[in-house]
Order: structure tokens, then C-alpha cells, then sequence
């Protein structure tokens, strides 16, 4: 593996599979002119939703005014670490009755570690979505049916210090341009250190035995200093034997490059190497919520 951002950082692809789409952000003339985009999208509203609640610890939650949940009450929640209000967003727009709880902790993924490395943290901030819950419906028979972790940039850190505790309980990781690495001794690109987020790493590959759902999109943003996601997503493709298939070629500065969906495992490469690329990919949650999360829980395990 050399470099961080060239398409040929990846397996060649082999065998038929059909491309998954990236939504434009399609702006108004007025919307462009008062300096939207990818970084600033457009509010879509409350959609199914109430107003945001508020959570111990500086967290919000958003729940659906009705419905949501099955017939014991069980609600999917995603648990999201950094940019919960374009994670709202997303959400609305993904009109699938899911509950959005987010933490914003800091701009650093130290910050989100520390923050989640406490050993009953996983207990405290689902113990806190499950009170939201009950308080929404007024019935103690309200939980948490399924529990996806999700980050965006260094939101992962949270990710990766929960799962270190262990991944029971936990259906899904959702990772959105935001699992970095060290580099070990050696020469750059071919020594990426994922000891630090091992947690991440064998989530990943159950997932890919479809044990679990775990969904990761990186931009082609280059890094000094520590391996970007593009060579975390090519370390993590190579160790669990996954071959990428190359996208189409397209004129869109930040379209998709090449995916792989095996199983539970599903990785999206996309072009674009700047903050624009970046903010991206918290639209990406749009699709992993509505085309991956809810169509995996909604199927029966199998026996």
C-alpha cells in the first residue's frame, strides 16, 4: 500500500456488484448565494420528530412524536459522537422512526476517549437514552432494541474506547471519515498501527462473518503525521481479505471511488481531499441508516 489517496491503495475489483449512490446536495440559488453547502446544509426541519431533548453529560436526543418502536416498545437508537446537529439532519432526511443521540465532546479524538474510557460509560449513556425513552412514551417498558455506535471525524475515538469494553449490546458501528491510525516503525504506508482501536478492528471483522453491521466511508484526505482513512480502510480491506470494486468514473469532485459490501461489512471510498469532502460525509449517514442499519435489523437472525 503507498500513498493516501490513489484509487490503486485498494484490491483490484473483481466479480459484479451493483454501486451504491451518492445523494448531490442539490442547493437554491438563495441557499448558495447565503454560503450553504457541505459544511452548512440546509435544515430539513423536525420531519417525524420532536424538538431535541437534552441528555446528562451535554447530550441530545431526538425521537420520533409516534411510532418508532415495536410492539414492546424497543426503539433502534444510533448513539453518535461529534456533530449532532448535522447528524440530525441526516436522520430526518432518512425517514426511518430511528432515535439520534449525540454527544459533542471536543474536536480532538483524545478528547472523545477520555470522555468514554470510564468501565460503566457503555451502562451510563445507554441507562440515559433508556430514561429518554420512557419519559417520551410514559411507559417503563420502553428500551433499546438495537444500538448502533456512530462518529464522525474524531468521533471514533468514543467509538473505539466503548468497544474496548466489550461489544455486547452493541448491533452496529457506523464510522463516517473517521477511524485514523499511528504509524509503526518502518517506512510510512506499509507499517499503519491499528493497536490502539484493535476494538474497531475485530468489530469490523465480525461483521464481515455477518455477526454484526458495520459501515465506514472515507474521503481521499491526506495526513501527516498519522495514517489517514484511506489507508486505514485499505489495512482493514486487505486483513479481512475483502477485494474493493472500483466505482464508475464520474465528474462529481466527491463522488464514490469504490465500495465492498460482504455480509455486514461495507466500506465506501469516496473522491475529495478537502473541509468540503469532509463535512460530506455526515450526509452519508442518510444512507447507512436507511439502507444498511434498518434493513439488517429489520431481517430475522438467522436459527
Amino acid at each position: 500500500m503507498s500513498g493516501s489517496a490513489a484509487g490503486d491503495d485498494f484490491p483490484e475489483a473483481t466479480g459484479e456488484a451493483q454501486a451504491p449512490l451518492r445523494e448531490p446536495l442539490v442547493l437554491t440559488a438563495d441557499e448558495q448565494r447565503r454560503g450553504m453547502g457541505e459544511c452548512a446544509t440546509p435544515d430539513p426541519g423536525r420531519g417525524d420528530y420532536g424538538d431535541p431533548g437534552t441528555l446528562p453529560g451535554g447530550g441530545h436526543i431526538v425521537i420520533p412524536r409516534s411510532g418508532g418502536h415495536d410492539d414492546s416498545l424497543g426503539f433502534d437508537v444510533v448513539l453518535h459522537f461529534h456533530g449532532f446537529p448535522a447528524m440530525r439532519k441526516s436522520v430526518v432526511r432518512a425517514r426511518t422512526g430511528v432515535v439520534l443521540a449525540g454527544y459533542d465532546w471536543g474536536t480532538g479524538s483524545g478528547a472523545y476517549e477520555a470522555r468514554a474510557e470510564p468501565g460503566r460509560m457503555f451502562e451510563a449513556l445507554t441507562t440515559d437514552v433508556t430514561r429518554a425513552l420512557r419519559a417520551h412514551t410514559g411507559d417503563e417498558r420502553a428500551h433499546v432494541r438495537h444500538l448502533a455506535l456512530s462518529g464522525w471525524s474524531a468521533g471514533y475515538g468514543a467509538v473505539s474506547a466503548l468497544l474496548r469494553k466489550g461489544d455486547s449490546g452493541v448491533d452496529a458501528v457506523v464510522l463516517l471519515d473517521g477511524f485514523h491510525a499511528s504509524y509503526g516503525p518502518g517506512a510510512r504506508g506499509d507499517r499503519v498501527d491499528t493497536t490502539a482501536h484493535a476494538a474497531i478492528v475485530a468489530f469490523a471483522e465480525r461483521a464481515a462473518h455477518g455477526e454484526k453491521t458495520f459501515y465506514f466511508t472515507h474521503s481521499a484526505i491526506q495526513t501527516t503525521g498519522y495514517a489517514s482513512t484511506t489507508e486505514v480502510a485499505a489495512l482493514l480491506a486487505s486483513r479481512l481479505g475483502v477485494t474493493l470494486t472500483q466505482a464508475e468514473g464520474t465528474d462529481d469532485p466527491l463522488g464514490l471511488r469504490a465500495f465492498a459490501d460482504v455480509r455486514g461489512f461495507h466500506l465506501r471510498s469516496f473522491k475529495g481531499d478537502d473541509k468540503r469532502a469532509h463535512c460530506d460525509h455526515l450526509r452519508h449517514a442518510t444512507a447507512a441508516i436507511r439502507d444498511v442499519l434498518v434493513p439488517a435489523w429489520q431481517t430475522p437472525a438467522p436459527g
